[in-house]
């Protein structure tokens, strides 16, 4: 033994490379590593080897992709709902060995493209959570006024609204009604907010019709009416972004869903405010100056994805600094 070389047990050498010692098992059979005691190691009990004879930055396994859970942030989902990406075949996972395990990785292209038409079909359907045409909003509570009984809008689309009641029943709007249930309270759409910016809300989708989300977006919905709020719903997970808005309540009343707005935050800013919550972005003033023509692509760049030239440019942002 060479006093002189730092010396690493076969525990030691796993734990360097992130791996199992049944992998370094392997690796001393394929050759890519060689004890020193090679031919002796059962007198010693172990295997040994030299840290200085290791190329260990070659034996450090790269992921051949994107694990389901990585997958699931990059796009901002559940990883419930990545996985039903890959089984409904939108995603492509394919099997590798990875530290000693069959593990399903998905590529990270395949994962930029996905995101990219996803985004497009979360706008699209951001649009269907407000009907103009009755003027209720998805999830709005509404209250059976002889029975108490609540109930909130299920699904709107272009042909029915339905709710679903206390009680597990869904029954389409007119049903509703007919049976003695009134909206607890009338949003009115207003007028558009030009303050810059949204305040992001990612919250998992509850089960119950009372559950504390859906008393926040009650509260959305009253203060800043539905030309301000975007709304996105997904299996397990409700995305709602939110202009600038202040919301008057007590707060005392309220610590629920305070508490619960500022750990569903994911951009902008909650801060409680004399006479209620203030909810607002967090952006910060960028200036560029561009040349015409390159400005006029812009816009109509903006104009072919439904955004302002602001989310545009935000959007171009993140991608080439993510």
């Amino acid at each position: 033994m060479d006093a002189k070389k730092t010396v690493l047990t076969t525990d030691e050498l796993a734990k360097r490379l992130g791996v199992t010692d049944k992998t370094v098992y392997n690796y001393i059979k394929q050759g890519k590593v060689i004890p020193f005691n090679k031919d002796n190691w059962h007198w010693d009990g172990q295997y040994y080897f030299y840290e200085e004879d290791i190329n260990i930055d070659s034996l450090i396994e790269k992921k051949p992709g994107l694990t389901t859970g990585e997958v699931a942030k990059k796009l901002g989902v559940s990883q419930t709902t990545a996985l039903k990406f890959i089984k409904d075949g939108q995603l492509i996972a394919e099997p590798s060995n990875y530290k000693g395990r069959t593990m399903y990785f998905v590529k990270e292209e395949e994962v930029i493209k996905f995101k990219e038409l996803y985004s497009n079909q979360k706008r699209y359907e951001k649009k269907v959570f407000y009907s103009k045409e009755f003027g209720y909003c998805l999830f709005q509570l509404f209250i059976n006024k002889n029975t108490n009984e609540i109930a909130r809008i299920k699904e709107i689309n272009q042909k029915e609204i339905t709710a679903l009641t206390e009680s597990g029943r869904v029954i389409k709007l007119q049903e509703l009604l007919n049976e003695g249930f009134v909206s607890s309270y009338t949003i009115e759409e207003g007028k558009y907010n030009t303050k810059k910016g949204y305040a992001k809300f990612r919250f998992n989708k509850p089960r119950q019709i009372k559950a504390t989300t859906y008393r926040i977006l009650d509260l959305f919905y009253q203060a800043a009416g539905p030309l301000n709020i975007r709304l996105f719903e997904e299996e397990e997970m409700i995305e709602i972004e939110i202009k600038p808005t202040l919301i008057e309540i007590e707060r005392d009343d309220y610590t629920d869903e305070i508490i619960m707005m500022e750990q569903s935050l994911i951009e902008g800013k909650v801060g409680n405010v004399h006479n209620g919550v203030l909810i607002d972005s967090d952006l910060e003033v960028l200036q560029v100056y561009l040349p015409s023509s390159l400005k006029t692509k812009v816009k109509k760049a903006a104009e072919r994805e439904s955004l302002t030239i602001d989310d545009l440019m935000a959007n171009l942002i993140k991608k080439e600094l993510e």
